[in-house]
């Protein structure tokens, strides 16, 4: 961004006092949503339990700049958001013989990062030589250290020797000779037009720009004896001591040299960054502090999610911060998020995948949107389900099966013969499982797999885990072999090689899904590619599948699930494999040996193929459980109780579970034709025109009638659009009150609930304290503000897909 941006961004800020921001994101229309609002735990209904294949990455490094972030993840990929004026956030590949990136630091409007052989990678703009990386010098073998200021970069070698680039006006890249005793440089930091270095014996060196005062190096404090940690800001730098203490020097228009005192338990400051006008902090407990200029909110430190105990990294930007906790979530804050330089990447958004449904050998189960554990099959294997209301991911063996909690913990059921239901007693932090024949596989948010039981195979076809297994983004359990996706996109697999199907191609690259059955395994690509190993001569007529973006494998038959929410089956038609049912479109894909289970995107699931005896609860076959039912087996309400609110509110919601002819009955009450299919705005402009006595005829009819009953047959999708949480392509012109995003929330004994009006508005919705109109295609992500059963204020998001 140029100066002078900044510059008026600054006097603005200094000027506006801002209270609060509220952030409402749109989208191109397109995927199903997730139906999880972002930093809640709230539930929904059961569409929004897909099955997913999203990785969970955690991030090793950060940087915040200009106005825009970096973050390198565990896998040594860069990641870059936010203002991209001369390419800053465009990443580099790397070079020839370089693994992985292993530094990344983020300056005004250019970017620098080291890999593993100690090369320099510098992008951006370059208007002042700033990307114009110098040769070593004798002696050296690689760069160690990099630092991006505004209009320069500095960087250190192996031999302790520092380089700096770029912008000469005011000194900045004038190196210092080491002073007596020291015998190289260690660390550096190149702020606005002065840099910083520290030696090996702790001293300070800072030179350049020195209008107020920011190169003239404090004394030690006290008992230190050295300093350890710089910083350098626009017109302002800190250090760290041995001892704990921060220094702060310069420019203190903001307060930005006014250190605050260490909070609770604290006994010391561990970690500095500084900005343009304020500075930000780490304690030995984990605490951040941030102090000096907060015109964007810079200095609103954020609170930790989900298990995370402590906060471990901190950089600060021009006006915005980027910090990681020690679960390796990012969190960044300040300058309104002007530029993106805030919304961090999918990539890194630690969801746990869900999934709702599960298909084995003789079993089926789903998940209830209330997060128990639900069996589909009549069988009576003497088994118990697992206690529990917070299961996220179900899957199933030959005989038996496994759960996940929100928690990140497991329980296991059914047949214990093999050790495959012995879970164990220290697992944590898994976010999902596989179960064969006899095994079971677990995977947790690191990337690591854990597994108990047993793997049989024919002698000599064993393929064990890999010792040195890479971390993974996913785990499918085929019968007897086990398929991972790995955070790169390969392939790995073990357990029975029989005809070879633990054995995935080596050249096989950015796979978004995997499957297998007792003979043969496939994955599919990012570019709708389909590769085969294994007995699979049924299959590998098909090697392409356009718009794919996950699959299934039976016996027989292989399902992909399309970007539309279509499904294409191929293969051999052994049971009726092939015969998908046309039941709207679909969420998410599982298969047995002989079947397939599916949910669609309004939360039904349906079963085709081998008719094993399923019998599918109804609430998971498009009725809505009733407020203080007991979900596990819902039954039909013999009547619906609706008031003259619920229609006036929520009349396409609750329209959405009549009879076509219950509809035209309805319709006609309040004076309308049913010849045609009314859309959600005329059926509204419908309601608003009738008659007291229309409205109360229309109520009767709602009253009376009551859904047929579903039990293995599919159920056609309904005519009338729903809300999101059973339906994310809501319909353009629908409107959802704030009773109806209690329930989509699943939020219970709540009071004072209102949307919160954003201060700009945007194409795809309209937000008022009570309504959110649809207005285009697109996401829209409306903040709920409520008060909870312990009389605390609380903020939550609803996210509708619109299109």
């Amino acid at each position: 961004m140029p100066e002078s941006q900044f510059n008026s961004a600054r006097l603005l800020a200094r000027a506006t006092a801002i209270t609060s921001a509220i952030v409402l994101v749109v989208a191109s229309c397109g995927g199903s949503g997730t139906g999880r609002s972002s930093g809640s735990n709230e539930r929904t209904r059961n569409a929004a339990l897909e099955v997913s294949s999203r990785s969970v990455i955690t991030s090793a490094a950060i940087s915040a700049g200009g106005a825009h972030s970096i973050a390198l993840d565990d896998t040594g990929d860069i990641h870059a958001w936010g203002w991209n004026s001369n390419g800053q956030t465009n990443t580099p590949a790397l070079r020839d013989g370089a693994a992985r990136f292993t530094t990344i630091s983020a300056g005004l409007e250019h970017s620098l990062a080291l890999d593993d052989t100690g090369d320099i990678y510098a992008w951006g703009r370059n208007n002042l030589g700033q990307t114009d990386v110098p040769a070593l010098r004798k002696g050296a073998t690689r760069f160690t250290a990099i630092s991006a200021g505004y209009y320069h970069s500095i960087a250190l070698d192996d031999t302790g020797n520092i380089y700096a680039w770029g912008r000469r006006w005011e000194g900045q890249i004038d190196v210092p000779a080491l002073r007596k005793g020291a015998t190289r440089f260690t660390a550096i930091s190149a702020g606005y037009y002065h840099s910083i270095a520290l030696d090996d014996t702790g001293n300070i060196y800072a030179w350049g720009g020195n209008d107020y005062g920011q190169t003239d190096a404090p004394s030690l404090r006290g008992k230190a004896t050295r300093f350890t940690a710089i910083s350098a800001g626009y017109e302002h730098s800190i250090a760290l001591d041995d001892t704990g203490n921060i220094y702060a020097w310069g420019w203190n228009g903001a307060g930005q040299d006014d250190v605050p005192s260490l909070r609770g338990k604290s006994t010391r400051f561990t970690a500095i960054s500084a900005g343009y006008a304020h500075n930000i902090a780490l304690d030995d407990t984990g605490n951040i502090y941030a102090w000096g200029w907060n015109g964007g909110g810079q200095d609103d430190a954020p609170s930790l999610r989900g298990k995370a105990t402590r906060f471990t990294t901190i950089s600060a930007g021009y006006a915005h911060n980027i910090a990681l906790d020690d679960t390796g979530n990012i969190y960044a804050w300040g300058w309104w998020n002007e530029f993106h330089q805030t919304d961090i990447p999918a990539a890194f958004t630690m969801t746990t995948p869900s999934q709702p449904i599960a298909l084995g050998g003789e079993q089926a189960y789903g998940i209830e949107d209330t997060g128990t554990i639900v069996k589909f099959d009549n069988s009576a294997d003497g088994h118990d389900l697992p206690e529990g209301n917070n299961f996220v991911y179900v899957a199933a063996g030959t005989r038996h099966a496994l759960g996940v909690t929100e928690d990140g913990h497991v329980s296991a059921w059914g047949d214990w013969s093999m050790g495959q239901t012995d879970v164990p007693w220290d697992l944590s932090n898994v976010v999902q499982v596989a179960a064969g024949f006899a095994y079971s596989a677990a995977l947790r948010a690191d990337g690591s797999v854990v597994e108990w039981g047993a793997h049989t195979a024919p002698k000599g076809q064993m393929v064990d885990m890999p010792d040195d297994l890479p971390a993974l983004s996913r785990i499918i359990g085929a019968p007897t072999h086990v398929l991972g996706i790995t955070r790169k996109g390969t392939v790995v697999s073990w357990g029975s090689n029989a005809h070879g199907k633990a054995t995935p191609p080596a050249d096989l690259e950015n796979v978004v899904s995997v499957t297998g059955n007792s003979r043969c395994s496939a994955a599919l690509s990012d570019d709708g590619s389909v590769t085969y190993w294994g007995a699979c001569e049924m299959f590998e007529s098909v090697t392409s599948q356009a718009g794919a973006t996950s699959i299934a494998m039976s016996e027989a038959a292989v399902v992909a699930l399309k970007s539309d929410g279509s499904l294409v089956a191929w293969g051999e038609n052994w049971n009726g494999e092939l015969d998908v049912p046309s039941t709207g479109t679909y969420a998410g894909i599982v298969a047995g040996p002989y079947s397939f289970l599916a949910v669609t995107s309004t939360g039904m699931v349906v079963h085709w193929g081998s008719d094993s005896g399923l019998d599918i609860p109804q609430s998971f076959s498009g009725v809505l459980p009733q407020d203080g039912e007991d979900c596990v087996k819902c039954m039909t309400p013999e009547t619906f109780s609706y008031t003259d609110e619920d229609i006036t509110e929520n009349a396409s919601w609750f329209t959405a579970t009549m009879t076509p002819e219950e509809l035209a009955k309805f319709i006609t009450a309040l004076g309308g034709s049913a010849t045609k299919p009314l859309s959600p705005s005329e059926l509204d402009a419908l309601i608003a025109a009738a008659t007291a006595k229309q409205r109360e005829a229309a109520l009767e009819a709602a009253r009376q009638s009551v859904p047929a009953p579903v039990a293995n047959a599919p159920v056609a999708a309904p005519t009338v659009t729903v809300p999101a949480a059973r339906n994310p392509g809501t319909a353009v012109g629908a409107k959802v009150s704030t009773k109806q995003a209690v329930s989509l929330l699943g939020l219970k004994k709540v009071s004072g609930v209102s949307f919160i009006v954003p201060k700009k508005s945007t194409a795809a919705c309209k937000v008022t304290k009570s309504t959110v109109t649809a207005l285009a295609a697109g996401t829209c992500n409306v903040t709920v503000k409520y008060t909870d059963a312990k009389k605390k204020a609380k903020k939550t998001v609803l996210s509708l897909i619109i299109g």
